[in-house]
């Protein structure tokens, strides 16, 4: 009894608990500190990976919108009729040599269209013939070198009257498609594609054809119209020759169409050409023909999309106007446009000079 009657005072004196009290409390808050830490942290924690996983997400998109313009970008600038497209073949059109313009033509009308069978027929002064100037390479017998306009009555209808003719109905001596090109109020140049494509018959093949044509249309317009005001100019006094400086760029230009295989030619040597200053050859030739002098003081004839499976053809015709030609070999035509080349070069430094 005394033993337990001594606990007593300790358990009922409030002051033995205070220290017990401290520790609890002390205790307590603590364990709260540290629960509501441990509740921050993990917020925290699932915050930041929550803003990583977002970081991640907004860092792929704009990977994928760079990659995106990246590729709209290229496909603007390498699409075939894109307007840096339509601006560099405006360049490419800015020529007055109509000869180098049948050659950029059928070019850009490859690249652009996708096609591979494009034709340039140039119509003469009578409008009764269009003579083929210039074809797609491998084509040539898709093409041929001259065709009766009559016998495409539908098509020069169509063309005259400022349209674009479509083979709806795929005849098959027709082209799939034409185009004209008008100059001083007539048809001057037909531009032609032989075939066609399933999924180029449709409208939007259509509308970009006639841009291009459109193009083409307004850069030989401009050639012709500076040839013919400055032919005077280009003829050798008192004929109707041209002289070397004009004669020479056709038919360098020839051969430029020879070379990537989209064209023929001939080159005469005519003998007495000059006689009566050259009417007798002017009156034998074809308008598409040209006849100039090159250095050695020759007259030649450049016949356009000619071989020599009509060579007899062209004798004959020149022997009746009394005339006489020889053809020029490739290797002696090579030569004579070096040399005649070399001597333009130099009066033209000689002139700047002066």
């Amino acid at each position: 009894m005394h033993r337990s009657a001594s606990f007593a005072p300790l358990f009922y004196d409030t002051s033995n608990w205070l220290a017990f009290v401290v520790y609890f409390v002390a205790g307590a808050v603590c364990g709260y500190v540290q629960l509501r830490n441990r509740e921050n942290l993990r917020f925290m924690r699932d915050e930041n990976s929550l803003l990583r996983e977002r970081l991640a997400f907004l860092r792929d998109l704009y990977h994928d919108v760079l990659d995106d313009r990246r590729m709209l970008r290229g496909q603007i600038i390498g699409r075939r009729d894109s307007f840096g497209k339509m601006y560099a073949m405006t360049r490419e059109l800015d020529e007055v040599q109509p000869q180098k313009l049948y050659h950029t033509t059928i070019r850009i009308m490859q690249d652009t269209l996708g096609g591979d069978s494009f034709g340039v027929y140039r119509i003469d002064s009578g409008g009764r013939f269009a003579r083929l100037m210039a074809a797609s390479p491998q084509t040539e017998s898709l093409f041929s070198k001259s065709a009766l306009l009559e016998n495409y009555a539908n098509i020069i209808t169509a063309l005259d009257h400022g349209g674009l003719w479509v083979n709806r109905n795929l005849e098959p001596d027709l082209p799939m498609y034409a185009a004209g090109v008008h100059a001083d109020g007539k048809l001057a140049v037909v531009i032609v594609l032989a075939k066609a494509q399933p999924d180029q018959m449709n409208l939007y093949f259509q509308n970009l054809f006639t841009i291009m044509c459109g193009l083409v249309e307004s850069a030989m317009v401009r050639a012709f119209d500076y040839e013919n005001v400055a032919r005077q100019a280009m003829l050798v006094p008192g004929t109707e020759f041209l002289n070397t400086r004009a004669f020479l760029p056709k038919v360098l230009a020839a051969n430029e169409l020879k070379h990537d295989h989209m064209g023929d030619h001939l080159l005469l040597r005519v003998d007495d050409a000059w006689q009566d200053n050259g009417s007798r050859l002017m009156g034998a030739i074809r308008q598409t023909d040209e006849a100039g002098v090159l250095q050695d003081g020759n007259v030649y004839v450049l016949m356009n999309q000619a071989g020599k499976h009509e060579l007899p053809i062209i004798n004959k015709r020149l022997a009746q106007a009394g005339l006489h030609v020889t053809r020029v070999s490739g290797q002696e035509e090579d030569a004579l446009l070096d040399e005649a080349s070399e001597q333009v070069a130099a009066e033209s430094h000689e002139g700047g000079t002066a």
